[in-house]
């Protein structure tokens, strides 16, 4: 008894989305260009700070590209790109400096942390709100 209404409350709680909330999943809709963000005193600032860490070991092949497909985001607020170079060898380091921007920079790591370990000073680095 108890799995049939959980079915049929689920069940129609999809139809209501499906057909009172047409196409809600839709994640290609976005606001007019020319559209302001909320401002004033009480709404504080509308859109908050992201900070970006890439951590990086030798990934000559695409870092140029991750930071330059960052940099290109239409995020309206402040946007920071942090890439923490974990002692590459094979250059990513420098491809990833040629990438920097104005929302862009490079950190070096100490030498063999990995990827997790990597992203720890990243997020000691970010310019961006607070990090989960």
């Amino acid at each position: 008894m108890t799995i049939t209404l959980l079915a049929a409350a689920s069940l129609a709680i999809w139809l209501y989305l499906v057909l009172a909330r047409a196409q809600f999943w839709r994640a290609d809709q976005r606001l007019a260009a020319d559209h302001a963000a909320p401002t004033g005193e009480a709404m504080g600032n509308a859109w908050p700070s992201v900070a970006v860490v890439i951590p990086a070991r030798n990934e000559a092949e695409s870092i140029e590209r991750v930071v330059l497909a960052h940099q290109a985001s239409d995020y309206p607020g402040d946007l920071s790109i942090t890439v923490v170079d974990d002692a590459s060898d094979d250059g990513t380091g420098d491809l990833a400096r040629g990438a920097r921007g104005p929302r862009a920079r490079q950190v070096g790591a100490a030498p063999g942390p990995g990827a997790g370990g990597a992203g720890q000073p990243g997020g000691g680095e970010a310019r961006g709100g607070a990090a989960p």
